[in-house]
C-alpha cells in the first residue's frame, strides 16, 4: 500500500470525521448558531406550554391496571416518549451551542435552560401515574421506563444521524479525491502531448 492510499484512509477514518465535525461546530458562524438557538428556544417554549396546558398529562390515559407489560406500555406511551425525546434533543443542542459560544453573557441563558429542563421533568414526574412496567427480567416504574426509553431513542436517532453524515462526508471526500486524480491525469496528458518543440 502506497503512502497516498494510506493518507487517504487515514483522512477518511472515524476519528478524522469527529475531529472535522468538532472543528466545524466550534467555528460555526454566529448567524447559524443564532438560528439554531432560536429554533431550539421555540421548540422548548412550545413543549413547556404543552405541559402547562395539561394536554401532556399521563393521568388522562385509561390505565386501570397497576402493571403493564413492555409490549403494552411501549405502543401506549410512544407519543409521550417521542415528545420527551424531542425535548431532550433540543436541550442537548441548545446546551452545546451555548457552551461553544465564546461569550461571557451565556451564563443567564444556561441557567434558564437548566431551569426549563428541571421544570419540565418535574411536571412529567407529577403527571405520571403509579404504574409499573414489566420488562421480563426486571420491573420499572413508569417514570423510569419513559426516561430510559426516551433517552435511548434520542441516542439511537443521534447515532444514526451521525453515521449518515459520516457516510455523506466520506462520499464527498471520495468524490473530491477522484476529481483531483482526474484533473491531475488530464493535466499530465496535456503536458505530455503538447511538449514544446526544440531543435
Amino acid at each position: 500500500m502506497d503512502l497516498a492510499s494510506t493518507s487517504t484512509e487515514k483522512d477518511q477514518s472515524w476519528k478524522s470525521f469527529i475531529d472535522y465535525a468538532c472543528s466545524r461546530m466550534i467555528n460555526i458562524s454566529p448567524s447559524v448558531r443564532g438560528l439554531l438557538l432560536v429554533f431550539c428556544a421555540y421548540t422548548l417554549s412550545y413543549q413547556l406550554r404543552h405541559i402547562r396546558s395539561k394536554k401532556f398529562n399521563f393521568q388522562l390515559r385509561e390505565t386501570s391496571h397497576t402493571q403493564l407489560s413492555f409490549e403494552d406500555a411501549f405502543p401506549l406511551f410512544l407519543p409521550d416518549i417521542l415528545i420527551i425525546s424531542m425535548f431532550i434533543m433540543c436541550v442537548s443542542i441548545a446546551f452545546i451551542l451555548l457552551l461553544l459560544a465564546q461569550s461571557t453573557k451565556r451564563l443567564p441563558f444556561v441557567t434558564c435552560l437548566v431551569s426549563a429542563a428541571a421544570y419540565y421533568f418535574i411536571n412529567v414526574a407529577i403527571a405520571v401515574p403509579g404504574v409499573d412496567v414489566d420488562c421480563r427480567t426486571f420491573k420499572l416504574p413508569l417514570l423510569w421506563f419513559l426516561a430510559f426509553t426516551a433517552f435511548g431513542l434520542f441516542q439511537m436517532c443521534g447515532f444514526m444521524s451521525l453515521v449518515m453524515v459520516y457516510l455523506f462526508w466520506r462520499y464527498i471526500q471520495d468524490s473530491g479525491r477522484k476529481v483531483k486524480e482526474l484533473l491531475a491525469s488530464l493535466n499530465f496528458k496535456a503536458t505530455s502531448t503538447f511538449k514544446p518543440y526544440t531543435t
